[in-house]
């Protein structure tokens, strides 16, 4: 906690304003330097709660639809359309429209405690609504600098620091509106709010090119296979014994008509298709980072020498790019990955999600759960390809079928075989990887554009930082 301090002394009624509890836990506050701020409430021009549906209006296919509070995280600064954990279609009887607009700030009171994510766009205005763990903030001026203050940790420290320890701010009441918001104390106030907002507005147009490259890539995919098919038709059947003795495997996954098809579609392409192995790829789990298995073993959440940085599937999004690295310090020597190599989530339920590192790296890792997909001689442009094709059969719940076991299961090595990669034409190769990773400056892919949000939310940081502690 980089805000909160035990205060040198307190006061009678802020004792009987808590109850009487006199547990440090509940007495500590946010303190800063800076005097000129204002209460989140007095910059509120509007705000709506949401409405809870309950999972009896959840349906499989509508043209409404229910945003639920996992849709927002810390991570993300923007609300995706396409959440398939966040967004579910609902019955349109239960639906209440909330004109969600461009700029509206989604506020989780419960649940996600304090996390946020702002619209974008106008797609979410009249066939979306929202949960009762939401309330829908809207502000007469300065918007972003408000919401990047929101996405601060300042804010969620504030936000912990009033509720009490296991309960949540529905529980609080409405204490997020006693939360402050604090202005540059400068003369050139107007010109560092702007500072802050401009930058967060590059923050959120990343985002959003972000995933459209994602949905781009997915496309162009699904388009190429499907032009491009032999004149063999699709017909389906239940799987034979000599299927099973093939396979050694009885669940229903790769038996079903919906995985048989998609296999069909890739096996008569007209280009042909490969597995991993004869394109040259290798695969192995990387180092087990259990203290046992260590010796030694020392966390940090920053950087420092003679650290490996660990690239884990936890931390890797469905878009392919790192949410958030660690660090580990460690006597015992682990698999590093290098330029090239792809990282696979091989367990639970980010099984599938893959990252390819696009650039050269020092000491850098991944656990047990990541297996390295790798070629002796690195071809990034392959690697690429490979991560793509593979983010899009998981999109198709592939590697779902592929995995076996419960509680999200696992695809492991063993199973690589079944990860079939059509033969597209080095153009449409091309088209397909400039998305995920373009060394053009104009239009970069998703890489670069999550290392570049990545350098600007340390930027928004630091302006916070200066603005808390009264320095700007």
């Amino acid at each position: 906690m980089e805000y909160i301090k035990i205060p040198p002394e307190i006061s009678l009624n802020e004792v009987i304003k808590k109850d009487f509890v006199l547990a440090p836990s509940s007495l500590t506050r946010v303190i800063i330097k800076n005097k000129d701020t204002q209460y989140l409430r007095d910059l509120i021009s509007l705000k709506e709660k949401g409405q809870e549906v309950g999972s009896s209006a959840y349906i499989t296919k509508s043209n409404k639809f229910f945003i639920r509070t996992r849709a927002v995280n810390k991570h993300n600064w923007i609300l995706y359309k396409k959440s398939k954990e966040g967004i579910i279609p609902i019955n349109p009887l239960f639906f209440k429209k909330y004109d969600l607009r461009k700029g509206d700030v989604l506020l989780c009171k419960d649940s996600n405690i304090g996390e946020c994510a702002i619209i974008h766009s106008e797609e979410f205005k009249d066939d979306f609504t929202i949960s009762g763990g939401f309330i829908k903030l809207r502000f007469a001026k300065n918007t972003y600098y408000i919401f990047a203050m929101l996405k601060s940790a300042f804010f969620k420290e504030q936000l912990l620091s009033t509720t009490a320890r296991g309960s949540t701010i529905k529980h609080a009441k409405d204490m997020y509106l006693d939360c402050v918001i604090p202005f540059p104390v400068s003369k050139s106030r107007d010109k560092v709010i702007s500072s802050v907002e401009k930058l967060t507005q590059e923050i959120i147009q990343n985002e959003a090119n972000i995933l459209e490259n994602h949905n781009n890539i997915f496309s162009f995919i699904a388009e190429e296979l499907k032009s491009n098919q032999k004149g063999d038709s699709f017909s389906y059947n239940f799987p034979f014994l000599e299927d099973v003795n093939k396979t050694l495997r009885l669940d229903a996954g790769i038996y079903s008509e919906d995985y048989s098809y998609k296999v069909f579609m890739i096996k008569n392409y007209i280009h042909g298709c490969s597995d991993l192995y004869s394109l040259g790829f290798k695969a192995e789990r990387g180092t087990s980072l259990e203290i046992k298995g260590l010796g030694t073993r020392i966390d940090s959440d920053i950087p420092k020498e003679g650290f490996y940085e660990l690239i884990i599937p936890t931390n890797i999004s469905v878009y392919g790019t790192v949410m958030e690295s660690s660090f580990i310090g460690t006597k015992a020597d682990l698999r590093t990955i290098k330029k090239g190599d792809i990282i696979f989530g091989g367990e639970g339920f980010e099984k599938g999600r893959t990252f390819v590192v696009c650039e050269e790296v020092g000491n850098t890792a991944t656990n047990y759960h990541g297996i390295k997909i790798f070629r002796e001689k690195e071809n990034l442009f392959e690697s690429i390809f490979v991560r793509c094709f593979l983010a899009y059969w998981r999109e198709e719940g592939m590697i779902d079928y592929i995995g076996v076991g419960g509680s999200g299961g696992h695809c492991a090595p063993e199973y690589f075989n079944y990860l079939l990669i059509p033969n597209f034409p080095s153009k449409k190769k091309k088209e397909i990887v400039k998305l995920y990773y373009n060394e053009d400056k104009v239009n970069l892919g998703i890489y670069q554009l999550a290392k570049r949000n990545k350098q600007l939310k340390i930027e928004v940081k630091d302006l916070i930082d200066k603005i808390v502690a009264g320095k700007l």
